[in-house]
């Protein structure tokens, strides 16, 4: 007889009563998944393989008023019993997949426990489970769930392939064909090229298309120039409706592709049962609002742990609130593959939708997944801060006018060409001639517009000025009007204010952008920046001094004077200190700026540095350091945020700290 299914090939997770009642939580695979309904052979060999096991820390809920429940030792003593989360109770999968739903002489025997309903009368288990054991449908069940392992793993041929020897050869050859073509359509993806060109139907002549008829064919064209036979001959002997190259084939090929992708990573994910979901939505070109899913997980690659960011999927959606987006997320991790019961964490920005205390998507989620911690995106938050720091008028004005130069330059192909000359003709080296556009959503990113027009100041003005000769206007903006507003005092000290602080957040948000970063690097990077910019604001008069003394420099090539606003008094509309041009500029535009820098900082990554001190302390590094009340207040914040995770009482994690320490 052959061996039944071993219970240690199927798939395990831990969960908590609390979590299994709410039934997006449960698992996909779960048993009760696959009943009263037909099966194909892929559903088949997920039930008798792959189907979901509680491990042993899984708390079975009790029934009845004798307070019994699912034993996890059945599981050992029964390999083909299976427990259902769902429905609290067991079934047999062999029979699920492959009995049949009448047995006995005559067929008049109607199976319903095991099969089509679940067994839960605990009180009877024992004889109930060596009762179906020993039935005689049970047994061929699974004689049929071995055999059919032994074919769907192509360790053993079906019938018709071993009666048709021919079958087999004609299935090898096919095969042999497929390969070129899907191996073509593999490397248009790594390579991020577009298949099809104006045709792509029809034949693949070997002459060179007048058309471009796509890289697709352009690649099977080259590889049979190579020496491709088999591709070739197929081509040559293949008959009109089966060469296997139309658009229909190629885009099977594709979503067969991205399911063996998207499995391998579910894989991963499910093995290392501690992940985090990282979503946001946006509009595409077509105007419809898709909803990328990643995941943040760690793997082990030949003994090493690594880090992964993996993207999973686009989904459209069409209802964009916090319970909708929730509601989506879960969905569509669960149509995956995904054991959300794993799901410890939760990144996204700080739209309502999403981090909305009571109503987003992170609380929503929460409420189903308690131990997914929601974490605001460092990044964003960054660049909430540095577009809020940006706000106060001279900066705002100063970037608004880099804006509409930038604009002036790219639109006019006249304007653009005489700034070109102007830098090639002193620097015939340059490599970038043409400014840079702002990213409308990304502020850090700035940097390198600023930088491009900080070292080409003197072009631009010098540009202007020629071109205010010919009233070269675009968009009903005259060159003069820019040249005047660039001359100024105001402009030049913003501009010099900006560069250095947008440098060092960029650093930051390259940091931060990495891979392997987390919580505690994420913290310290925020904090170096903000000590770095603090010394600046402590040392404001000596090192406004420096930025002072190459606006001079600046305002000398371009003609502009370094005087103060004319003063009045009751100035509404502007700063009015007292005092020279230095000391002015010092209080007016660089310590504000410094100073809502500094404060958005401390403010937006302040949930950081709250979340990090509540886990922290069980890192080697901080757990010596931690005295006794420290240890009680770790351990009774463990066990609160992850009571799941968390085996035994309070003291005996006491315990294991005070060893660890």
């Amino acid at each position: 007889a052959p061996a039944e299914i071993e219970i240690e090939c199927l798939s395990t997770s831990p969960t908590s009563k609390s979590v299994v009642e709410d039934s997006q939580l449960n698992p996909p695979n779960d048993v009760a998944n696959f009943c009263r309904k037909s099966l194909n052979d892929n559903e088949k060999y997920e039930l008798i393989v792959k189907a979901w096991v509680p491990d042993i820390t899984y708390k079975f809920p009790t029934s009845s008023k004798w307070k019994l429940k699912f034993q996890h030792s059945w599981l050992r003593s029964f390999p083909w019993l299976t427990y259902s989360a769902i429905e609290d109770g067991a079934y047999c999968r062999i029979c699920v997949s492959f009995s049949q739903k009448n047995a006995g002489k005559g067929n008049h025997e109607n199976l319903k426990a095991f099969i089509q309903t679940s067994f839960r009368s605990w009180k009877k288990a024992l004889e109930k489970f060596k009762e179906h054991q020993n039935k005689l449908y049970h047994k061929d069940a699974i004689e049929d769930a071995h055999n059919f392992r032994l074919i769907f793993e192509n360790k053993r041929n079906d019938v018709i392939t071993e009666i048709d020897k021919g079958r087999k050869q004609q299935q090898l050859e096919n095969r042999r064909k497929l390969t070129p073509i899907i191996r073509a359509i593999l490397l248009c993806g790594r390579q991020g090229l577009a298949l099809r060109g104006n045709r792509d139907y029809g034949p693949l002549l070997m002459k060179v298309s007048k058309e471009n008829d796509g890289n697709f064919r352009a690649f099977l064209r080259y590889a049979i120039e190579c020496g491709d036979i088999d591709l070739h001959q197929h081509l040559q002997t293949a008959s009109i409706n089966a060469t296997y190259l139309s658009p229909r084939i190629q885009n099977e090929i594709i979503d067969a592709a991205g399911k063996i992708i998207t499995n391998k990573i579910v894989e991963r994910i499910n093995k290392a049962k501690c992940f985090a979901s990282i979503a946001d939505e946006t509009i595409d070109v077509s105007g419809i609002e898709q909803f990328s899913v990643c995941v943040r997980y760690v793997d082990e690659i030949e003994g090493e742990y690594v880090t992964r960011e993996d993207f999973l999927c686009f989904v459209p959606v069409e209802i964009v609130t916090g319970e909708g987006l929730a509601n989506t997320l879960l969905t569509t991790l669960n149509a995956l593959g995904v054991n959300t019961l794993f799901m410890k964490g939760q990144g996204y920005d700080g739209a309502r939708a999403m981090s909305g205390q009571y109503n987003g998507c992170a609380a929503i989620i929460k409420k189903i997944c308690p131990e997914a911690v929601y974490v605001h995106c460092a990044n964003h938050n960054l660049n909430l801060a540095i577009t809020h720091a940006c706000k106060i008028t001279p900066i705002r004005n100063c970037l608004g006018t880099i804006k509409e130069i930038v604009n002036y330059f790219r639109k006019s192909n006249k304007a653009g060409l005489i700034l070109k000359n102007k830098i090639k003709a002193d620097v015939p080296e340059a490599k970038q001639t043409r400014l840079l556009k702002f990213c409308e959503t990304r502020w850090v990113e700035h940097l390198n517009s600023l930088s491009l027009f900080y070292d080409v100041f003197e072009y631009i003005c010098s540009a202007l000025e020629e071109l205010e000769v010919t009233t070269c206007k675009v968009d009903g903006v005259q060159p003069h009007t820019l040249l005047l507003s660039i001359c100024t005092p105001q402009f030049i000290v913003a501009l010099l204010v900006l560069k250095p602080i947008f440098s060092l957040t960029k650093n930051l948000s390259l940091s931060l952008q990495k891979v392997d970063c987390d919580l505690s690097s994420c913290v310290q990077y925020s904090n170096n920046l903000y000590e770095e910019i603090n010394q600046m604001r402590e040392n404001a008069e000596s090192n406004f001094k420096n930025v002072f003394k190459q606006a001079m420099e600046m305002a000398e090539k371009t003609g502009a004077q370094m005087i103060i606003p004319r003063r009045v008094k009751n100035q509404i509309h502007r700063e009015n200190y007292a005092g020279n041009p230095e000391a002015y500029y010092r209080k007016s535009i660089f310590i504000p700026f410094l100073d809502h820098y500094l404060d958005q900082l401390s403010s937006r990554f302040l949930d950081h540095s709250t979340l990090l001190l509540k886990i922290q302390n069980i890192l080697p590094s901080k757990c010596i350091a931690l005295d006794t009340d420290g240890i009680k207040e770790t351990a009774h914040t463990l066990i609160t945020e992850w009571p799941n995770e968390i085996l035994g009482t309070s003291e005996d994690l006491i315990a294991e700290i005070v060893m660890w320490r």
